[in-house]
């Protein structure tokens, strides 16, 4: 019985003095040595290379790919990605027709919000395109303001 009390307080003592093995994420972001190959973390979508052929939300299985409209003749869409859906399988960077894919997975890892807040904003759940097809955000901008034009003829006539 003495033994038994002896074996549980070295086996207590050794975990209290060995080093942690997890850490406080954000404030001690510690460096990450081996990553694995197959790792897929955050999508990377590029605007430039992106021909709007809707394969990727197309091959997605869980639909978490959308495409939105950009008003231009080429691309006529670009796709975004809802990353609280996401299952990272991968599927949309097979599908990619172009030479340089212009959807991938990066090894980013990071996924986090800053915010401590349990209810984030609808923005930072979704992958968008990052680059410059002919100022997009712009082209976006107007055609969520002649939607709104729309909307409001269609209520006063």
């Amino acid at each position: 019985m003495l033994l038994n009390i002896v074996e549980k307080i070295t086996l207590v003592v050794s975990r209290a003095v060995k080093p942690k093995d997890t850490t406080y994420f954000p404030e001690k972001n510690p460096e990450v040595k081996q990553k694995s190959e197959r790792f897929r973390g955050k999508h990377f979508i590029n605007a430039e290379t992106c021909i709007g052929c809707f394969a990727c939300e197309r091959a997605c299985p869980i639909g978490a790919i959308i495409m939105v409209p950009t008003g231009l003749k080429r691309p006529r869409a670009m796709p975004v990605v809802n990353l609280g859906r996401c299952c990272y399988c991968g599927m949309c960077e097979d599908a990619c027709p172009t030479k340089e894919k212009s959807i991938y997975l990066t090894t980013d890892y990071e996924l986090i919000i800053k915010e401590i807040d349990l209810t984030p904003e609808l923005d930072e759940l979704w992958a968008k395109p990052v680059g410059d097809i002919t100022k997009n955000a712009l082209v976006l901008k107007d055609l969520q303001k002649q939607k709104e034009k729309e909307q409001k003829q269609t209520e006063e006539g």
